[in-house]
């Protein structure tokens, strides 16, 4: 019994004696559980890329670098009414997810994805929304029946 007694004692005493940083565990913990680590499946002659989320791969993301590509499909959507995803360095970024994951690039078909969200959320409205399709080595984004653009030589 008295060394049970010591066992306890010694190790309440190591548990208090332990570094006070739990704040900033958790913090990196949620941080590295939500972080999302992409991983390019098709680039595109423009720099254009799909990328998939390595972490949940039924998660995709489609990165438009081609600038004329951005004015053409941004005339899906009134930027007065849209807050677009648009990165620091000017892309825009379309996520959203698929059925199946995607492990290979034969793996990517087709996905529906959005690019931010409305200004004014009214009811259950998404932002501006895009089909991506795959067909051969080029990638389809069709906003609507009006907009739409394909990437080429996508590999």
């Amino acid at each position: 019994m008295k060394t049970l007694l010591c066992f306890l004692t010694a190790l309440s005493v190591a548990a208090c004696a332990a570094p006070a940083s739990d704040a900033e565990d958790t913090t990196s913990s949620e941080s590295a559980a939500t972080a999302a680590a992409w991983h390019a499946v098709y680039r595109c002659d423009d720099g254009s890329v799909l990328d998939v989320n390595g972490n949940e791969r039924r998660e995709i993301q489609f990165v438009v670098r081609n600038d004329a590509a951005k004015k053409h499909l941004m005339r899906s959507a009134d930027p007065a009414y849209f807050d677009w995803n648009v990165s620091p360095s000017g892309e825009i970024v379309y996520r959203g997810r698929v059925e199946r994951g995607i492990f290979y690039p034969q793996d990517f078909t087709r996905a529906i994805a959005i690019s931010g969200r409305p200004k004014v959320q009214v009811g259950d409205q998404w932002g501006p929304t895009v089909e991506i399709t795959r067909s051969g080595s080029d990638i389809t984004l069709l906003a609507n029946e009006y907009v739409n653009w394909t990437f080429r030589n996508c590999r």
